[in-house]
């Protein structure tokens, strides 16, 4: 609940689907589930804060309740596992890596990986991410059209070959993005199947388009390892392959089990986040001003440590308000391995318990004007904003997100090199609305104008 800011400017609610203003039928939620799950959640999903619903014999909660739902993220590995179905979607590509691993083998996978990705690990890779931010805005021009959804992709995919694999992945990165789109927004697809099935190779799963596609994508990890393996060009500071590879466990399969989760899911995050930042920029002038003040008082040259971020508050701001608006991923699933108690109603093992940062980050009953771009909301103090209890962009819990400080320091980084340089307008008035398959993506690539700054 904030004030009114003496900045913003009278404008209407960013584009987002209109909710259904009942519960769908349930072969028209599969529907939407399968095209734009954000369209899926009806009207008193954005009033309640907890509802029950009981799909094909299935129990199913959604809790917007932050403590409790913080509770469910927050309980031990033991207590509650994925469902079946959502493991379904990744395992052929992903295989037993962290995103799926659950009880005592995801410790041992998060104890491997969390070294490389501490905020003083982060801190290390900050001439990385400029050397990313310079490219992409040295890529555009005054004056012309800019597909800025698919260059922030770009970059993405460059930040995340320089941090994993020390190398660069122009290579092999219209063949990272293609397949992406292949398997994340066509084979990734919820099916009747996934809710039928009872164990992950149920209805010839490895055979299948997701299997298929699934081998390919794990053929492209296993070619960036040995390319980067033959890379003499490459730095001798250790990157998350070389954690990888201190322990002795870690096979070959392994190996691109972990690659395939980081490159699957690092660079697309990322690049969602600067995109709806810039999108919800390009309508706020105001803004960009504000923040291109910033950079200019405290260039992104001189950032040496994660602390001098906090040079750019609203900046941040605007970043963490994109967050809220369009989460990287809309919804997180549970299952509880015992009967539960959920804001006082007794939940069976079994049930499915969801919990939806777009739904809560749009709560009528936790937000001040929830539809709307205030960057204002937050405080300058990252920390505070990451406790804020109804926001949680990249979950909570033992679950947080590993790669929350790459990702925020990633996105600020190339923002403040690109809103330091050039002004960012959209010149059509058609909206940009947001879908969900697996992250909140654009519905189509717009063209942005891009002038000097």
């Amino acid at each position: 609940m904030t004030a009114a800011c003496p900045y913003a400017q009278a404008e209407r609610p960013p584009p987002a689907p209109v909710p259904p203003e009942r519960d769908l039928p349930l072969l028209e939620l599969i529907g939407r589930l399968r095209t734009n799950a954000l369209a899926a959640w009806p009207r008193r999903a954005y009033e309640d804060l907890l509802l029950h619903r009981r799909c094909l014999g299935v129990d199913t909660y959604l809790v917007n309740d932050p403590r409790e739902a913080r509770a469910v993220l927050a309980a031990d590995v033991d207590d509650y596992e994925r469902p079946l179905g959502f493991r379904r979607l990744y395992q052929p590509i992903f295989g037993g890596g962290l995103l799926l691993a659950e009880g005592c083998e995801w410790r041992r996978r998060r104890k491997r990986l969390a070294p490389g990705l501490t905020p003083r690990s982060v801190r290390g890779m900050i001439p990385r991410f400029r050397a990313v931010a310079k490219r992409l805005c040295d890529r555009l021009v005054d004056g012309e059209p800019a597909n800025l959804s698919r260059m922030f992709q770009d970059a993405a995919i460059d930040a995340v070959g320089r941090a994993a694999f020390s190398m660069s992945l122009d290579r092999l990165r219209d063949e990272i993005s293609e397949f992406r789109s292949e398997y994340f927004t066509r084979g990734a697809k919820v099916s009747i199947l996934d809710h039928l099935a009872t164990r992950e190779s149920d209805f010839f799963l490895d055979r299948g388009v997701r299997g298929h596609r699934g081998r390919l994508g794990r053929s492209i990890v296993a070619r960036l390892l040995l390319a980067r393996d033959a890379d003499r060009e490459r730095s001798d500071d250790p990157d998350l392959v070389d954690l990888i590879r201190r322990d002795s466990t870690a096979d070959q399969s392994e190996q691109i089990d972990e690659m395939a989760t980081l490159l699957g899911t690092g660079f697309d995050t990322s690049g969602r986040a600067m995109f709806w930042s810039a999108y919800l920029l390009s309508r706020r002038p105001d803004l960009q001003a504000r923040i291109r003040a910033e950079v200019l008082a405290y260039p992104p040259e001189r950032v040496t440590d994660l602390n001098d971020l906090d040079h750019w508050p609203w900046l941040r701001r605007c970043v963490l308000e994109a967050l809220r608006l369009y989460p990287p991923l809309q919804s997180m699933m549970r299952v509880p391995r015992r009967d539960v108690v959920i804001c006082g109603r007794e939940v069976r093992a079994g049930s499915y318990v969801a919990i939806s940062p777009w739904v809560m980050h749009r709560h009528r009953r936790l937000w001040d004007e929830p539809e709307h771009f205030r960057p204002e909301r937050f405080g300058p103090d990252l920390a505070t904003a990451l406790r804020t209890p109804a926001f949680m962009p990249f979950g909570a819990g033992r679950r947080l997100c590993i790669g929350s400080t790459f990702a925020l320091t990633e996105v600020t980084l190339v923002l403040a090199e690109m809103f330091g340089r050039f002004r960012v307008s959209l010149p059509e008035n058609a909206p940009v609305t947001p879908m969900s398959v697996v992250t909140t993506a654009p519905d189509r690539e717009p063209l942005f104008r891009i002038d000097p700054g």
